[in-house]
This record gives structure tokens, C-alpha cells and sequence, in this order.
């Protein structure tokens, strides 16, 4: 199933929890700086229950943002092994976008014959931010997969071959000790886990084969790479003096992907220290940092400027040395 946008994040909980008359509350979260760029939202949820139980007499209730989004337990998908059902549940939450936070509060509630474990749930959310329109770029894979010892499947990467492509999946354990090999990599699961890898250009498809153990996989998501992540670097610096001899940096900057960030933080450090820092637009391509030059050790004449910036979560950061004489 094709999903409009070039960006996708899922916020999850890999909770693995007993469920048998339980009110449970969980937090998720939505790139709060592309709201405006949303699309798509989702909420999947995947539970492991006894083969035998008849889910429709559970009592089941969602509730994000104290808004009611079920009352009913109707899986998606669901798929049978030994003893085990597996309901997948997906839950499109595209009409009320508009309602999400940038941490929304989720209630379950649940009550039924028997014990059920709650083993993932995750809000998918997707965005378009290179300014190419709302076109489909991410691909949710619609069929839950169990793996046996032994097994081994190719999966078609969807999309555009000329591009690389994000694999996220969600992968659960059925038995101790699971050993998977994706793409040539060998990883021993317990329980449940995410699992992301990447498929380059030229290359159409990917390999999943279990060596040991069961393996079941509710969730897949692929994502086409069109644009380059912020990659920000320091090209260039010039120093000069202020009237009383404190030095004034003019640094360059130069940015090698194809979006900005909201903010960057330009730091000067010696030995470890912060001397001083600066915060500009991420659109700037040059800011000037004036330096105390009390703070500049005179016997060693070395800083590092860096430069930081914030990106779906996570925080990079490039360095520079520059030699400043006071």
C-alpha cells in the first residue's frame, strides 16, 4: 500500500506485555517540525493471542487524545502458527491529523477470557518536505510473514531502482535464540525488535532466511530516498579583531544535502571547553562568533569550531580546527 510523502517516522513501543483485564497508557510521538507537511497517519498494533480465543467477545478500547478510535477488536491481518494467533490491527487515523500533538497519549483497554500479549505498537506517520508535491514515496507492506529454521524469502523493494530505498521492519521471536540473516547480516533476536537496513540503487530486492528459531514479521516499511538528509560542514574561516583585541570568526558555511533544519549551534572549544557559541537559522551560510579573548589560552593557540543541528531525532555535528594567535 502506497502512502503519500518522502518521509516517514515511527514512534513505537516494543511492550510485550500480558493483557488479560488492563487499562494500558502509552505515549507517541509525530515530527512536530513538518506538521504543517503531514499526510498520512496510522496507528499498528500487534497482539499475540491463544489460537482458541474468540477475540470478538474481548472488550476492547483505543483512545488517542481522549479520542475514541475503536471499541472493537478487528484485526487487519491475522495469521495462525501452532498454538498462536497473531492479530495485526491498523487503524487510520488520516482524518483527525489534525488532532495529533507532538506526543499523543494512548489508551487501551482491554478485558477477555483469556491472556493476550500486547508485543508492538507504533504511530506511523508520513510527510512530504522536498517541496516535490504529495506523491506516494513510502510503501507499507500489507502481509504479516512467519518464518521457519530452514526458510528463506526474497521481498521486492518497491519504487524507483534508480533511488535507495529504507527498509524499518518489526520482528518478533516465536522461539528463544532466533537467528536471522538479512541482506548478508546475522542477528540474534529475543523478543521483539525493529530492524531498519537500506537497499541501494540497482538492486530491486532483499533476502530474509531464518538459521534458527521461528521468526514473525508484522510490519514492513520501505521508503524511497529522494532527497539528502542536512549535512552541514564548515568551509571556510576568517579571523579578524574587534577594537580590543578579542578576536571576531567569520565562518562559512556550506550545507551537502538537499533540505535545511530549522536551527544550527556554532560552538568554539579549547581543550574540551566551551569558549563560545551561537545560534542561526538553519538557512544561513555564514554567522560571525566573537570570542572573549580571556578565555583563549595563549600557549596554545587551537580551537574547534563546530557546527550542530538536530535531524528527525537525532543530533550531528561537523568540526573544524582553527588557530587563533591573541
Amino acid at each position: 500500500m502506497w502512502l503519500e510523502g518522502d518521509l516517514f517516522s515511527l514512534s513505537t513501543h516494543t511492550v510485550s506485555e500480558k493483557l488479560r483485564d488492563d487499562r494500558l497508557k502509552l505515549s507517541l510521538e509525530i515530527y512536530d517540525e513538518f506538521r504543517d507537511k503531514l499526510e498520512r497517519a496510522y496507528l499498528v498494533i500487534s497482539i499475540d493471542s491463544p489460537v482458541n480465543m474468540d477475540y470478538r467477545f474481548c472488550r476492547w478500547r483505543i483512545s488517542l487524545n481522549k479520542f475514541n478510535i475503536s471499541r472493537v477488536l478487528k484485526p487487519f491481518k491475522e495469521v495462525v502458527y501452532e498454538s498462536r494467533r497473531f492479530l495485526l490491527l491498523l487503524y487510520d487515523l488520516t482524518p483527525i491529523k489534525n488532532m495529533l500533538d507532538a506526543t499523543n497519549e494512548l489508551y487501551i483497554e482491554y478485558k477477555g477470557d483469556q491472556p493476550s500479549n500486547l508485543d508492538f505498537v507504533g504511530l506511523l506517520s508520513t510527510y512530504s518536505v522536498s517541496g516535490g508535491g504529495n506523491k506516494p514515496g513510502v510503501f507499507l507492506f500489507e502481509e504479516p510473514i512467519i518464518l521457519e529454521y530452514g526458510k528463506k524469502i526474497t521481498i521486492n523493494a518497491p519504487g524507483d531502482i534508480s533511488r535507495d530505498r529504507s527498509i524499518h521492519m518489526v520482528m518478533k521471536a516465536l522461539t528463544p535464540g532466533t537467528e536471522t540473516v538479512i541482506k548478508n547480516d546475522s542477528r540474534v533476536l529475543n523478543g521483539v525488535e525493529e530492524y531498519m537496513t537500506t537497499i541501494p540503487s540497482g538492486e530491486n530486492s532483499f533476502s530474509i532466511e531464518v538459521v534458527r528459531g521461528v521468526v514473525y514479521i508484522p510490519l514492513i516499511i520501505a521508503k524511497e530516498r529522494r532527497f539528502k538528509d542536512p549535512n552541514y560542514s564548515i568551509r571556510d574561516v576568517k579571523v579578524s579583531e574587534k577594537s580590543d583585541k578579542s578576536p571576531l570568526l567569520r565562518i562559512y558555511l556550506d550545507n551537502h544535502g538537499d533540505l535545511d533544519v530549522s536551527e544550527i549551534l556554532v560552538v568554539a572549544l579549547q581543550r574540551g571547553r566551551i569558549i563560545a557559541n551561537k545560534r542561526i537559522s538553519g538557512v544561513s551560510r555564514e554567522v560571525e562568533l566573537e570570542i572573549d579573548k580571556r578565555l583563549i589560552d595563549s600557549n596554545d593557540p587551537r580551537i574547534y569550531l563546530r557546527v550542530i543541528w538536530n535531524w528527525l531525532g537525532s543530533r550531528y555535528f561537523s568540526s573544524k580546527e582553527a588557530v587563533i594567535r591573541v
